[in-house]
């Protein structure tokens, strides 16, 4: 990473954009994590020094700086952990109320925060601190969610409604690209807010409901089912609240309020059918995530086994893609 983070000029979000997150995450997950290792002074534990511009003493105790950045000079060792430790990251908004999120910027925030909290050198506090100091609050989170949320809606149902004659592949392409983005960007931000501050009740309460409307909706992309479960979890203080919240999530998705327009009244034969499928197929993916997770000894939870009632009938449906 030296050769290239030198070319971008130490620049991690341009480095960062130039591989493409959206398209390869693994790989810039790695590259994130070397990134930010190699600022750090205290991975070797006998070493506690912070110092800003480590000495050829330094390089020769083990510390990070003696491995990955051993090709740079004390300078660029210097300027190389400015501009990956001091980079503004701050989401802010504009006078209209949006913010302006680009995938790479989401994206090293999300490995940031996500570094933090791992760390073992950083007390709990300092580390609530420093994510504190990066994130809003979690109802400014909730609408930034939903607003990108929308735009990656908005943005399928047009496309689908288009039909695709030879002149309309370039556009369909392209709003391809800007739904991928938007995508990333909405499973970045739900993985953020799984690290970020839910003790306050207003503020979970607040995040709940939005993942419980995303995860009622049908609308809502089934690329981010898992992650709307998982961050649902880590909102809950026991896997008894959790598992209740899910089964109330179930009874919604299997109703007529799934769904935000009174088309279902007016529909064909037909059409009941495809629904009746679609809310089998949602409430068979969120089972699916939640009973990978669940502890074992949540099988004789009266909760759990009424999850039956939505997986026989999946089951045994005509349609192949929901059996499947």
């Amino acid at each position: 990473c030296c050769h290239w983070m030198k070319s971008v000029r130490f620049d991690p979000i341009t480095f960062l954009r130039l591989l493409d997150p959206p398209v390869n995450e693994a790989i810039c997950e790695k590259a994130a994590r070397v990134i930010l290792a190699a600022t750090r002074d205290d991975l070797d534990e006998n070493y506690t020094s912070r110092k800003k511009i480590p000495t050829k003493e330094d390089r020769g105790m083990g510390v990070s700086t003696s491995t990955t950045l051993r090709q740079l000079s004390d300078n660029e060792i210097y300027a190389y952990k400015e501009g990956v430790s001091n980079i503004d990251l701050t989401l802010r908004d504009d006078n209209n109320g949006d913010f302006s999120l680009d995938v790479a910027t989401i994206f090293y925030l999300r490995m940031i925060c996500e570094n933090t909290m791992e760390s073992k050198v950083l007390s709990a506090y300092e580390k609530a601190e420093t994510v504190g100091k990066l994130l809003p609050d979690i109802p400014v989170l909730c609408d930034i969610l939903r607003k990108h949320l929308g735009l990656l809606v908005v943005s399928k149902f047009s496309r689908d409604a288009l039909s695709m004659k030879e002149e309309e592949l370039a556009e369909n392409e392209e709003a391809c690209i800007f739904e991928d983005n938007e995508l990333f960007i909405c499973t970045q931000l739900l993985q953020i807010c799984k690290v970020a501050d839910l003790k306050e009740e207003g503020s979970r309460r607040a995040f709940v409901s939005l993942i419980r409307e995303m995860l009622c909706s049908l609308e809502t992309p089934d690329d981010l089912i898992e992650c709307c479960v998982r961050a649902l979890a880590v909102s809950h203080d026991t896997e008894v609240h959790f598992i209740q919240t899910i089964s109330d999530v179930l009874y919604n998705v299997g109703g007529k309020d799934s769904l935000n327009s009174d088309a279902d009244e007016k529909s064909s034969s037909a059409s009941e059918i495809v629904l009746e499928d679609l809310r089998h197929l949602r409430s068979v993916s969120i089972l699916s995530v939640v009973l990978e997770s669940t502890s074992e000894h949540m099988a004789s939870n009266s909760v759990v086994q009424s999850f039956a009632g939505y997986i026989l009938p999946a089951v045994t449906s005509p349609n192949a893609v929901v059996r499947k």
